[in-house]
C-alpha cells in the first residue's frame, strides 16, 4: 500500500468520512440504549457515580418490602385488637347484665303437705236426724213400677256355631289377612285382627294365621283365638272366653254388661266364625246378647216409652242396638234417670222391676205417664196391664200442723256473715204449713243451702268451707227437724282440732304469734278466722290452700328460721294440730337458690374469653404474631444502622388479666365487680397497646414512603448522569448524515481530479 499515492483531497475527505462514520457509531449507540455514558471509556466518573447511585436504590428496594411486611403485620395485630376490644366490652356487658338479673335467694318457706288432714272442700253441714222422733209425713212425687220386666241373667254368654273342633284352622273358616271385628262388653269395645305378618299391630288381639298355632303346620286355630280373647279379657277384667269341641263361648264379668259382636272394617268374619246366630235391630252385622228375654223382645222390635211427667214429655226411650238405643236394664235405668224432673232405679233382688220417681217433693201435684208404642209389648206391661199407657197420680201435700208443729213456731238459720233467715210454720199470710212450701222458704237462704228431704229432716250446707252455721227458733220445730239449736263449724272436729288446741309460729327475732282454736274470744273457729290469724304472724306472710287446706309460711327476710310448735290446751305436743293443715313441728332453716339467669350469663362470659383467645391466637400475618408476644424489627436502611424495633404484646386472655369463672361466682354482686374491674384494666391495656402500635405503624408507614422517594432519587440522579438527550442525538444523527453524504460527494470531486489524467491517453 505504499506504493500507492493519495492525493491531499482525497485523503483529506477520506478521513472525513472516517471521522463522521465513527460519530455516527457513537450517536446511534446512545439512541439505541438511550445513555450518553455507556461505559467507563464514555465518562468514567458518570459511569461510576451512577452505578454507585442505582446500587444503593437497588438496596433500598429491597428492604421496601420488608418494610411492607412490617407494615402488613403491625396492621393484622391492630385489626385483632379491635376485634378483642369489642369481646372484651361484650364480656363487659353480660357482667354487668348479670349483675342487673336477680341474683342467689334465700329463701324460708314451710309449704305445709297437701295431705292435710283439714279438708276446705269439706263444707260445714249441718244433717238433721229425727230417728227418735218419727219421721214426718212429707210431700211425695209421683212413683210408678215397670214391675213385668224379666230379671237379669247371672251372665250373659255369647256362643259361635259349631265350627268343627279346636284344631279347625281360622284359614279354612275363610279368615284372611287384614280381615278383623270388635267385640263391645258393657260398653268397652276392643278389635280382633287377623294377620299372616304381625310385626305392626293394629288390633287390641292380633292372630297370625300362618305360626304358633294349634292347626295343621302350626297354623293359627280355633283354640288360638279363644285364648287370644281369654288374655284380653282376663287382663282388662271384662269376662272370659273358651272353647270346647269347636264352639267358642264368650261370658261377660258383670251382671249389668251386654255383648255385641260387629263386622270389622275388612272381611265377614262375624259370620265365618259363627257368631250370627244372636241378632237384634236393622243392621243385621250386630250380633249382640243380653240377660233379659223382656228387653230383648223390646230390642227386636225397636220398641219405645214416653215419660210424661207434670203435664209434658220429658223424654222418650228407644230400644234397640243402635247409637243411643237401649239393649240393657241398667241401660233403660240411666236412659229414664237423665230426663229431667224424674229418677229411675232398679230393685235390689234383680226382680226385673225398675221404679220411676218424681225428683222434687214441690212437684207433689205433678202425674207420671208412661206410654209404649205398641200394646202388645208382652216385655212393658205399664201399671199392671198391657194396655200401653199408665197414669200415676201423687198424694197430696201434708199439712205440718198435723205433725207436732205449733202455730207460730220458728226456724232461725244464719250461714257466716250472711243475713239470719227466719221461718214462722202456721196458717197465717207469709207462715209455712207444709214441706213443699218449707222448702221454698229454705231457697232465700243467704250463704249457704237448705232443704228437708223426703224424711222431713233438715239439712243446711255453707257455701264456703268453715262458714260457721247457726241454728236456732223454737225447740219443738227443731227437733221435729232433726236439728238442735247451736253453732256448726269446720274447724274444730273434736279429734284433729279440740278447743284449746294451739298453734304458734315464731319467724327469727320477731313476737312469736299463737293462734288458739275455739269458739271464745279471740280465739279461731272459721276459715276466715285462722286466714286474720296468718296475717298477724309478725316477720312472715301466710296462706291456706283453698284446696288443699295446707299452710303455707314464708319468713320475710330469707334468712330467718321458722319455729312451728303444735300443742293443745296444756301446751303438750298435739301432732294433730299441725298435720290438719299439712304442718309438723320444728324448726325450719332457709335454703339458698341459685339465679338461673346469673348462671347462663357466666357461661356466656366464659365463651367469649374462649373467643378472645381463639382471636388473639388468629392475629398473624406471614409467621409473626404481634399479640402472642412476637417481637418485630423493621430495618431502613441498607447497613442496617437506622431500624425500629417493635415489642409484642400477649394479648389472649391470660395476658389481659382475665381468667374463666368457676362455677356460681356471679350468683354475688361481689364478684361481679371484681370482674367489671378486670375487664377496665383489660379495656385500659388493649387501648395503651393500640396507641402503641398506631405509632409504630405511623412510623413504618413514613420509613415506607421516605424509601420510595429515595429510590425514585436515586434513580433519578443517576438517570441524570449517564442518560442521553433523544432530541439531541437525534439532531447529531442528521447531522453526521448529512456531513457524510457531503463528504462522499467531496470525495468523488476529489478522484474526479485525479481521473482528469486518463484523458491524456
Amino acid at each position: 500500500m505504499a506504493d500507492i499515492t493519495l492525493s491531499k483531497a482525497v485523503r483529506s475527505n477520506l478521513l472525513s468520512l472516517q471521522n463522521t462514520a465513527t460519530l455516527l457509531g457513537k450517536t446511534q449507540e446512545r439512541l439505541a440504549t438511550g445513555l450518553k455514558v455507556n461505559s467507563a471509556l464514555d465518562n468514567p466518573t458518570n459511569f461510576f457515580t451512577a452505578s454507585s447511585l442505582n446500587s444503593r436504590a437497588s438496596d433500598l428496594g429491597r428492604l421496601l418490602d420488608s418494610i411492607s411486611n412490617a407494615n402488613q403485620t403491625l396492621e393484622a395485630a391492630d385489626n385483632g385488637l379491635s376485634a378483642i376490644t369489642k369481646l372484651v366490652e361484650s364480656a363487659q356487658a353480660t357482667a354487668r347484665q348479670a349483675l342487673q338479673a336477680k341474683g342467689q335467694t334465700t329463701t324460708n318457706v314451710v309449704e305445709g303437705s297437701s295431705s292435710a288432714t283439714f279438708n276446705p272442700q269439706a263444707l260445714t253441714a249441718v244433717a238433721g236426724d229425727n230417728t227418735g222422733v218419727g219421721a214426718l209425713t212429707a210431700d211425695a212425687a209421683a212413683t210408678v213400677d215397670l214391675a213385668s220386666l224379666a230379671a237379669d241373667a247371672a251372665a250373659v254368654t255369647f256362643d259361635s256355631t259349631d265350627l268343627g273342633d279346636e284344631t279347625t284352622t281360622l284359614t279354612s273358616l275363610g279368615i284372611a289377612d287384614g280381615d278383623n271385628f270388635t267385640i263391645d262388653i258393657g260398653g268397652t269395645s276392643f278389635t280382633v285382627g287377623f294377620a299372616t305378618d304381625t310385626g305392626t299391630i293394629t288390633n287390641d288381639v292380633e292372630i297370625d294365621l300362618d305360626t304358633g298355632g294349634a292347626g295343621a303346620g302350626g297354623a293359627a286355630a280355633v283354640s288360638d283365638l279363644s285364648a287370644a280373647i281369654n288374655s284380653y279379657l282376663s287382663s282388662n277384667s271384662l269376662g272370659s272366653a273358651s272353647s270346647a269341641n269347636g264352639i267358642i263361648t264368650i261370658t261377660g264379668v258383670s251382671t249389668a254388661d251386654s255383648i255385641q259382636i260387629t263386622d270389622g272394617t275388612q272381611g265377614t268374619n262375624v259370620a265365618e266364625l259363627g257368631f250370627g246366630a244372636v241378632g237384634y235391630g236393622a243392621d243385621t252385622t250386630d250380633r249382640l246378647a243380653t240377660k233379659n228375654s223382656s228387653l230383648d223382645q223390646l230390642v227386636a222390635t225397636n220398641g219405645t216409652l214416653n215419660v210424661n211427667f207434670g203435664g209434658s214429655s220429658v223424654g222418650t226411650v228407644t230400644f234397640g242396638t243402635g247409637v243411643g238405643e237401649v239393649n240393657t236394664k241398667q241401660g233403660l235405668i240411666d236412659a229414664i234417670d237423665a230426663f229431667s224432673g224424674v229418677s229411675a232405679s232398679g230393685d235390689a233382688g234383680n226382680t226385673g222391676a225398675v221404679t220411676i220417681s218424681g225428683t222434687d217433693p214441690d212437684d207433689a201435684d205433678s202425674d207420671i205417664v208412661l206410654t209404649a208404642n205398641n200394646s202388645t209389648t208382652a216385655g212393658l206391661i205399664l201399671g199392671g196391664t198391657d194396655s200401653g199407657s199408665t197414669t200415676v197420680q201423687t198424694t197430696e201435700a201434708t199439712n205440718l200442723l198435723s205433725q207436732g208443729f205449733t202455730q207460730g213456731e220458728t226456724l232461725d238459720i244464719k250461714v257466716g256473715s250472711g243475713t239470719q233467715l227466719s221461718i214462722t210454720f202456721g196458717d197465717s199470710t207469709g207462715q209455712v204449713s207444709t214441706i213443699g212450701e218449707l222448702n221454698s222458704a229454705l231457697q232465700a237462704l243467704a250463704g249457704g243451702a237448705a232443704s228437708v228431704d223426703s224424711r222431713g229432716e233438715l239439712n243446711v250446707t255453707a257455701d264456703s268451707a268453715g262458714d260457721t252455721i247457726t241454728i236456732g227458733g223454737s225447740d219443738a220445730a227443731l227437733t221435729a227437724l232433726g236439728v238442735s239449736a247451736g253453732e256448726a263449724s269446720s274447724l274444730i272436729d273434736g279429734t284433729n282440732i279440740a278447743a284449746g288446741d294451739k298453734l304458734t309460729f315464731t319467724v327469727g327475732t320477731n313476737a312469736t304469734a299463737t293462734i288458739t282454736f275455739g269458739t271464745g274470744a279471740g280465739q279461731v273457729n272459721t276459715i276466715d278466722e285462722l286466714e286474720t290469724a296468718l296475717s298477724n304472724i309478725a316477720g312472715a306472710t301466710a296462706t291456706i290452700d283453698d284446696q288443699t287446706g295446707a299452710i303455707t309460711v314464708e319468713a320475710t327476710n330469707g334468712s330467718d328460721d321458722i319455729v312451728i310448735t303444735s300443742v293443745n290446751s296444756s301446751d303438750v305436743a298435739k301432732a294433730s294440730v299441725g298435720a290438719a293443715f299439712g304442718l309438723t313441728a320444728g324448726t325450719f332453716q332457709s335454703t339458698t337458690e341459685n339465679s338461673t339467669q346469673r348462671a347462663t350469663l357466666e357461661t356466656q362470659y366464659n365463651d367469649l374469653l374462649t373467643q378472645i383467645n381463639q382471636l388473639a391466637e388468629d392475629a398473624s400475618f406471614n409467621g409473626v404474631n404481634l399479640l402472642d408476644s412476637d417481637d418485630l424489627s423493621v430495618i431502613f436502611n441498607e447497613d442496617g444502622s437506622s431500624k425500629l424495633d417493635i415489642d409484642g404484646a400477649r394479648f389472649d386472655s391470660t395476658g389481659l388479666g382475665l381468667s374463666r369463672l368457676s362455677s356460681g361466682s356471679f350468683q354475688t354482686d361481689a364478684n361481679i365487680d371484681t370482674t367489671l374491674d378486670s375487664l377496665d384494666t383489660a379495656i385500659s391495656s388493649l387501648r395503651t397497646q393500640a396507641s402503641k402500635f398506631g405509632s409504630n405503624l405511623s412510623v413504618v408507614e413514613t420509613r415506607q414512603n421516605f424509601t420510595k422517594e429515595m429510590i425514585n432519587t436515586l434513580e433519578t440522579g443517576a438517570a441524570n448522569l449517564t442518560l442521553a438527550d433523544s432530541n439531541e442525538e437525534a439532531a447529531n444523527l442528521l447531522a453526521l448524515q448529512t456531513r457524510q453524504q457531503l463528504s462522499s460527494t467531496a470525495l468523488s470531486l476529489a478522484s474526479q481530479s485525479d481521473q482528469q489524467v486518463l484523458r491524456l491517453f
